[in-house]
């Protein structure tokens, strides 16, 4: 090879004898993760060329720059090293936008290094407008304050399986997942994106009637206080001809979640709800706080973007976390340091602190007397129960002196820990850990925890400052869904909505119209990621490197196999573009009453080739463009040429759209978060 040529690699060719679905597809589409699970890369092999003046080739982008002027030559002094698709037509050098389309970009090939290197010189020449001159650095803010300013204008991707569109990168992160109809709020300008994050930010002026209505025909007990719950349980009061149990309860609060991750309007909250019921962990089923898991979950749902302070004392001080730690029986006697301990190093500063065993000691004595009314199962403080004497873990020192003022003392331990700068930097950690990277950058951390101090622990303006950071931005493609999160996403992209209630049917649940929310919830529980189903109180692991196993993968597989073709979860409706059910939909009846929507996953107009359908479904799915490699493996998969129009039979427009969308949805581009 030339040395002025581009760079490019060979690869084997595309065909080859039939193999099994899934072991086809993921040959041309391999997904390997960093040993953290933090980001996609690209397979070994560069992706071969289509065209002879095409190219797969390393392109150095420019970060940060100088010019000069005089001399007209730039000097990249941060680039990032990427593989892209590049067309070459002579000297120029093009690239395809978000639409497909090839256009110049002020990049060319260097020898020496092997790639394309950015000229400033010659972005003056093809943007006459933009001025020669870098941009002023920004001005100097205070590191603590929270962001004012708006969402970025687009993503920057850490792997090729997700564009860079904002609206999908928001969308990817700040809800369970994209919807035609969530991507039409979001739009496509900052403004837009900006004004949605701001909304959800206040979610209460956010109407949400149809979970409304799946919530209230779930459970009308979910919203019943503690002691009205439990003289319904005690006194074996029938709902639909079916004694209600503690159980059953508890269950209901998980398939709410589930209903409110998949159709609530409130989304960040939503998202928010499981992000603290992971980090204040009472695990469901259980039976120690079954009466009061309910109320736990709606005391969290309140205070989710808030004040930590005030969820904070609202937790410790919750009859479930009371029970579920042991602390209700704790007394001046016989301290119990389960709860102690967690709040220490699981709730707040962590152990890294340096509280040590007197800290853990000292801790519990503080919360002797913080109990649980047995007559009615709600929080009760019990003076007599109380260890008094002085008291210190890490800079808090009471004299706590006496048994009737202990109540007051843990409300200010609380408020200490809080307070405490390493319970920032902890929580900060953890949300950009949730939503940013499986390696959270430090500069982020640090920004979040001074923000979260300086407005007295508030949680919006720390999000707000996530949201719209350069980090975030910079994050694409950079988390791996979760079980639970595949499978919500995958509802939310096919834009399936609830099962409508059966008044003639025998079974109540059917009855009720939520018999999908059983079924998806079995199906989470199957993949080991039920909501609010971890055992040990830390919450479930929030990397990807947790979940890449062979057992999770092929439940992954089986369950989106099944709800792409509607076979198990319950009766889940498939809506066309008109929002009514199509008509080809509805002949097929309740079992399989999908064929997935033609109107909804392709354009009004058939394309004309079976190789533009795959393209379409891609794009309509993961908000980008799939290569011709890719394109032309999934066709070889359904048994078809790509460029055979879709009248014939097998076809993926008809008959395999349930199969293509199952093979999309199991490839790289459907992992992403």
């Amino acid at each position: 090879m030339a040395d002025d040529q581009p760079h490019h690699e060979a690869v084997p060719s595309a065909g080859g004898s039939a193999a099994p679905l899934r072991r086809r597809v993921l040959g041309a589409l391999t997904l390997t993760a960093a040993a953290t699970g933090a980001s996609l890369v690209l397979p070994g092999a560069a992706v071969a060329a289509t065209r002879a003046e095409v190219r797969r080739v390393t392109i150095l982008e420019a970060v940060t720059w100088t010019y000069d002027r005089r001399t007209k030559t730039t000097k990249v002094t941060k680039a990032r090293r990427r593989k892209i698709k590049a067309k070459f037509v002579g000297a120029k050098v093009y690239r395809r936008d978000a639409k497909g389309r090839w256009r110049r970009i002020p990049y060319r090939w260097d020898r020496r290094k092997r790639a394309l290197v950015y000229s400033h010189a010659l972005d003056l020449a093809l943007n006459p407008k933009r001025a020669a001159k870098p941009k002023p650095p920004p001005a100097k803010v205070d590191p603590r304050a929270p962001s004012t300013g708006p969402v970025a204008a687009s993503a920057r991707a850490v792997t090729p399986y997700v564009g860079t569109s904002m609206a999908w990168h928001l969308a990817r992160r700040a809800t369970y997942g994209p919807s035609p109809a969530l991507l039409a709020k979001l739009g496509t300008s900052r403004a837009s994106m900006t004004a949605w994050l701001d909304a959800q930010l206040a979610p209460s002026r956010i109407p949400d009637e149809l979970c409304g209505s799946v919530l209230r025909r779930l459970s009308p007990y979910l919203s019943r206080p503690i002691y009205d719950l439990k003289y319904a349980i005690d006194t074996k009061v029938k709902i639909d001809d079916k004694v209600v149990t503690a159980n059953d309860v508890q269950l209901d609060v998980a398939r709410a979640h589930l209903a409110r991750a998949l159709w609530s309007e409130r989304q960040l909250l939503t998202v928010m709800e499981d992000f603290w019921g992971n980090h204040f962990n009472v695990p469901l089923p259980q039976d120690a706080s079954a009466l009061h898991r309910a109320d736990y979950a709606n005391v969290i749902r309140a205070r989710a973007l808030g004040r930590f302070t005030d969820l904070l004392r609202a937790v410790e001080m919750h009859p479930a976390m009371l029970s579920s730690l042991g602390n209700r029986f704790s007394d001046q006697g016989h301290p119990n340091e389960n709860q102690a301990r967690e709040l220490l190093e699981l709730h707040t500063v962590g152990v890294e602190a340096g509280y040590g065993e007197t800290g853990v000691v000292n801790s519990a004595r503080i919360l002797t007397g913080l109990s649980v009314d047995a007559a009615d199962e709600t929080y009760d403080y019990r003076p007599g129960w109380h260890w008094t004497g002085k008291v210190k873990v890490l800079g808090f020192t009471d004299a706590n002196a006496s048994r009737s003022g202990g109540e007051a003392v843990a409300l200010r331990y609380f408020d200490y820990l809080a307070k405490h700068p390493a319970t920032a930097k902890r929580l900060a950690r953890k949300l950009v850990t949730h939503f940013v990277s499986d390696d959270p950058p430090a500069s982020l951390v640090d920004r979040l925890a001074g923000v979260y101090l300086h407005t007295g622990t508030a949680i919006a303006p720390v999000l707000r400052t996530l949201f719209t950071s350069a980090e975030f931005a910079a994050s694409a493609g950079a988390k791996l869904h979760r079980p639970f999160e595949q499978l919500a996403a995958g509802v939310r992209v096919l834009s399936l909505l609830p099962d409508n209630p059966d008044p003639n049917a025998s079974d109540p649940v059917r009855r009720a119209g939520v018999q999908s929310l059983v079924d998806l919830y079995a199906r989470a529980a199957s993949a080991g990621h039920a909501p609010f189903g971890w055992r040990p109180p830390d919450g479930y692991p929030d990397v990807a490197a947790h979940w890449l196993t062979t057992g999770a993968t092929l439940t992954a597989w089986n369950n989106k196999r099944d709800l792409c073709s509607l076979s198990t979860p319950g009766t889940l409706t498939c809506v066309g573009r008109d929002g009514k059910v199509t008509a080809a939909n509805a002949q097929l009846g309740t079992k399989n009453n999908v064929l997935l929507a033609l109107d909804m996953l392709l354009p009004a107009t058939l394309p004309a080739s079976n190789g533009q359908v795959v393209s379409a479904v891609g794009r309509r799915l993961f908000g980008m463009t799939l290569s011709d490699r890719e394109i032309t493996a999934v066709c070889t998969l359904l048994g078809v040429k790509p460029t055979d129009t879709p009248d014939a039979k097998p076809n993926p427009s008809t008959r395999d759209l349930n199969k293509l969308v199952t093979v999309l949805m199991d490839s790289p581009y459907g992992l992403a978060r």
